[in-house]
């Protein structure tokens, strides 16, 4: 049974250099779009219900006798609309895994709302049986075409991973590697780094090296990860649990080299004279910090110094009320004039990665 707890400054026992509880306030006023708020609910688990997440070593199995209580699950509720396919959890707006980026949350208050399991369930469905798929069998992230999204690694697989391992269904676990694999392949640069988009139609195609993409790719690929080495499905590829470590590596490899602006990543990692920009530079932190505690032996001191010296830079970006700043624009990646007033994701990406930094520091991996 879920332990998660209503007084809830347990769950920031650390200074970071910044006002977390700010950050916390606008992660969660600021979402209006369905991966906004799959993003911040996933963010608010990992801070607050940390037991339940897929980065805790025994978080399946759990039952949660009353969601209200633990502040993600509370937040998810008024977040999912119930609706049908291909919008079941929420209004995709043409996207097949922006919705899903909310089945963990309803999947955990499914196990006292049944028609929330339900909705998972269908949810679950539509994306195995009737979303578009490349002649590979690679998910689209858009239902009207084939095209490949860095943001779906974050949105999808880890939702299939999360629900294999409560199921302890391997083939489901299987599915969700063979995502990852093959958005890897589709995305991937030279340099390790991926790519944005890549479609059939290419309307939407963005072969830059985009910071936040690669930040999506990467704590979407160490989610499902925890999911296969906390859970008990594992996928039947031999190799699969190395190669997403390695695919995890290369995009922070790539990310350490970059030059920076006012010492944050730049919205684009391939030239253009970007704007160092928090949101990007955050999702990629915190995931140096989770794989410092998941597989410490690959992501040791060179990496939870990067993480930490970067963090250090991100508290400077940090405004007293707790906005993240400057964050390129959600809804518009190449716009030049950076948001200064909060980005939803953004918010969400620093608990993200303060969530990820204190989980460091109780595994004493960090000091």
């Amino acid at each position: 049974m879920s332990n998660s707890n209503t007084n809830n400054t347990w769950a920031t026992p650390f200074d970071a250099g910044f006002n977390i509880s700010g950050v916390v306030s606008l992660a969660q006023s600021l979402p209006s779009h369905s991966w906004e708020y799959g993003t911040a609910a996933t963010a608010l688990l990992e801070l607050f219900s940390p037991e339940l997440s897929e980065f805790a070593p025994a978080p399946f199995h759990q039952l949660i006798l009353d969601p209200h209580a633990a502040p993600a699950l509370d937040a998810a509720l008024s977040w999912i609309t119930l609706a049908a396919a291909p919008n079941n959890l929420a209004d995709g707006a043409g996207a097949v895994g922006d919705p899903a980026a909310l089945g963990q949350a309803a999947f955990l208050i499914g196990w006292t709302k049944p028609e929330y399991a339900l909705a998972a369930h269908d949810e679950l469905e539509y994306i195995l049986n009737a979303a578009p798929r490349s002649a590979e069998g690679t998910i689209s992230q858009r239902t009207d075409k084939v095209e490949f999204w860095a943001d779906f690694v974050y949105m999808c697989p880890p939702f299939l991973a999360y629900t294999a391992a409560q199921r302890e269904d391997s083939v489901l676990a299987q599915e969700a590697f063979n995502q990852l694999a093959g958005y890897h392949d589709v995305l991937v640069t030279d340099t390790g780094a991926w790519k944005h988009i890549v479609g059939v139609g290419e309307k939407n195609a963005d072969a830059g090296v985009w910071s936040t993409g690669n930040g999506w790719a990467a704590m979407g690929m160490a989610r499902v990860l925890a999911s296969f080495l906390h859970g008990a499905a594992a996928p039947q590829t031999p190799s699969a649990l190395a190669d997403i470590e390695q695919w995890i590596k290369n995009i922070l490899d790539a990310a350490m080299k970059v030059p920076v602006d006012d010492g944050l990543l730049p919205n684009y990692f391939d030239g253009g004279d970007w704007f160092g920009e928090t949101s990007g530079t955050a999702l990629l932190v915190a995931t140096a910090y989770r794989m410092a505690v998941l597989c410490p032996e690959s992501f040791g001191e060179g990496y939870i110094q990067w993480a930490e010296d970067m963090r250090m830079v991100l508290a400077r970006h940090i405004s007293p009320d707790g906005i993240a700043a400057p964050a390129i624009n959600p809804l518009d990646w190449h716009d030049r004039q950076p948001v200064m007033d909060g980005s939803a994701e953004g918010q969400s990406f620093v608990v993200m990665m303060y969530a990820a930094w204190r989980d460091c520091k109780w595994a004493k991996i960090c000091q």
